[in-house]
Order: C-alpha cells, then sequence, then structure tokens
C-alpha cells in the first residue's frame, strides 16, 4: 500500500513501517499525526533514531511526559515542535 501511495502522490521513498523509517538515516525529521496516546512512544522513538519532530498537539497527555520529551530532545541533541508551533529542546 505504501508503495501505491507513493506513486499516487509522487513520492521519491516509502516505508512499509515506522521503524523502517526510523532507520533511514537519510530523514533528519518526522511528524507525528498519530492518536493521542501515541505521541510520547512515537516522538521518543524518533528522537532515539536522531530525528528532529513535529508532533500533533497535545504532545503528551500527562505533564511528565512533556519533561522526560524535553530532557531526551536536549539530551540527543534535537527539536520538538508541536503543530502550534511550541519548542522543546
Amino acid at each position: 500500500m505504501a508503495d501505491q501511495e507513493s506513486q499516487r502522490w509522487g513520492a521519491v521513498q516509502s516505508y512499509s513501517s515506522y521503524e523502517d523509517l526510523l532507520a533511514d538515516d537519510e530523514v533528519e525529521a518526522v511528524y507525528v499525526p498519530l492518536r493521542n496516546d501515541k505521541h510520547v512512544e512515537w516522538t521518543m522513538r524518533a528522537l532515539d533514531a536522531g530525528k528532529h519532530v513535529l508532533c500533533e498537539k497535545p504532545l503528551a497527555l500527562r505533564s511528565q511526559d512533556v519533561l522526560t520529551i524535553e530532557e531526551r530532545a536536549e539530551s540527543v541533541g534535537r527539536f520538538v515542535l508541536t503543530n502550534r508551533g511550541t519548542v522543546v529542546r
């Protein structure tokens, strides 16, 4: 399905999983548009893979998770933004 959609939209690259996307060293930043309860998990996974992150709001459902994301972003030298423009780093 990813290959069909990439052809449909003229994308240069497609991935069969989020893991494959995060493993690609050519990808510098990712967008996390998943359900709210998945934002923290996939933001952290992207940071651990060395990616900058643009995440739909809310970034997290608990304030402690926001602090955890902030700490991780600082430790790996990456930015985390929400679609409201908030920068965490």
